[in-house]
């Protein structure tokens, strides 16, 4: 179980670092400017999920720290037997990452479960 958790958390930095090197170019390339100066906040949530109703699920972090994700259908779900938000199981160990919102939770871009 915990060598799962160490790919999946591997697997999640792999693909965070490969969407954050990605040259500014080729990410506003299709953007209007205006868009392209809009600052993105960055959210990160790792933990066991709690709770799930298929759009919205809840994260408890390693120290305690609950964080809400929410989901959309642009989310990329990459977890073991889950092909969809709905499939993510109570209990699994995920990393999401996505954009902060001004309430505090996550709109996840993509999760990641091992």
């Amino acid at each position: 179980m915990l060598l799962g958790v160490a790919v999946g958390i591997v697997l999640a930095l792999i693909v965070i670092r490969v969407f954050e090197s990605a040259s500014s170019s080729e990410l506003t390339d299709h953007v209007p400017a205006s868009a392209s100066a809009t600052q993105v906040n960055r959210g990160l949530a790792t933990g066991k999920v709690l709770t799930n109703d298929g759009a919205t699920l809840t994260v408890q972090g390693l120290l305690g720290a609950v964080s809400v994700v929410r989901t959309n259908s642009d989310t990329v779900v990459l977890v073991p037997g889950a092909k969809a938000v709905r499939n993510v199981s109570v209990g699994d160990f995920i990393v999401v990452h996505g954009d902060k919102q001004p309430d505090g939770s996550v709109t996840a871009n993509l999760i990641v479960g091992g």
